[in-house]
């Protein structure tokens, strides 16, 4: 019996996953954000939220609890749930890891969402204002892009196993969105990972 696909997507700030969040919300998907899971321990906590402590929280919740906390913190929610998923906010292959460990009845497919560092900028400055993680200035830019690097955010996008460049228009970018979201979507047989037109050569 072929898996049923769970749609991972890893991108840097600002390169329109929130966006493709919301496009495989329309087509059907249930969404689970990593970053929700960071900001419900905070709310819990006390801790104020901005674009610091946001990091500095995740960072520590890392080291303490392990570099895949978060995804075991998803898969208890996600484990057992039927229908169409998709996760944003990827930060590691150690997390990715953990998923294909522990979603055994799933085939993970890595989807890595980039974009140029200005256009990344200017997207996050003109857009999400009211984000309590959101940033100020293009040194608090820099400082977070380093941050989730070191979480190992780079790396993920380099192995991910379709790739979704969102340099151009946003109609072009919700166009391959949702190309990928009908491909993979579970009323047909779904197209598996490694045969989708945009995976890499393995």
């Amino acid at each position: 019996m072929d898996k049923k696909p769970l749609l991972c997507f890893t991108g840097m700030p600002g390169s329109g996953k929130s966006y493709a969040s919301k496009i495989m919300a329309d087509e059907g998907y249930k969404i689970f954000e990593m970053s929700s899971v960071v900001t419900n321990l905070m709310r819990k906590e006390g801790v104020p939220i901005d674009a610091y402590s946001m990091r500095n929280f995740s960072t520590e919740l890392r080291v303490k609890r392990g570099k895949d906390i978060v995804s075991k913190l998803v898969v208890k929610e996600i484990s057992g749930m039927a229908g169409d998923i998709a996760v944003f906010g990827i930060r590691s292959n150690t997390e990715v890891e953990y998923f294909r460990k522990h979603m055994k009845g799933r085939e993970i497919c890595l989807i890595a969402v980039t974009a140029p560092p200005k256009t990344r900028y200017k997207r996050i400055i003109g857009a999400y204002r009211d984000r309590e993680d959101e940033i100020q200035n293009y040194k608090e830019f820099v400082w977070r892009d380093n941050k989730e690097t070191k979480w190992g955010l780079a790396m993920a996008i380099a192995k991910a196993d379709l790739v979704v460049a969102n340099s151009g228009s946003k109609s072009e970018f919700s166009k391959d969105i949702r190309k990928i979201a009908r491909s993979f979507k579970g009323g047909s047989k779904p197209v598996p990972c490694v045969a989708h037109p945009l995976s890499k050569k393995r």
